[in-house]
């Protein structure tokens, strides 16, 4: 296993796509490529979603709410300078085009 960490490190992920391709069924393995996303700010994210034409709604704690087009959003977590999950803002931004 030790072989294939280091040997996967010195790929390119091209490389690695071919070499995959090249293995037999029943010993291919699962390769992971790095998200594009990187983690933001919780008042970025916010900034994108008033750049995008979203107006503020209301809020409810620390969660705001948006409108745009009289279509709502979900609550979206406001935590001022405090870094957002990669996973909650990935989903947040495919799902409102921000």
């Amino acid at each position: 296993m030790q072989f294939i960490v280091q040997f996967l490190m010195e790929k390119t992920f091209e490389q690695i796509k071919k070499w995959r391709k090249n293995l037999s069924d029943n010993r291919k393995i699962a390769i992971f490529a790095k998200s594009n996303h990187k983690t933001m700010k919780s008042s970025e994210l916010h900034r994108r979603f008033t750049k995008a034409g979203w107006k503020f709604d209301h809020a409810e704690g620390s969660h705001y709410y948006y409108v745009k087009n009289g279509q709502m959003t979900e609550p979206i977590p406001y935590h001022g300078a405090k870094e957002m999950g990669k996973g909650i803002a990935s989903k947040l931004i495919r799902k409102y085009g921000v």
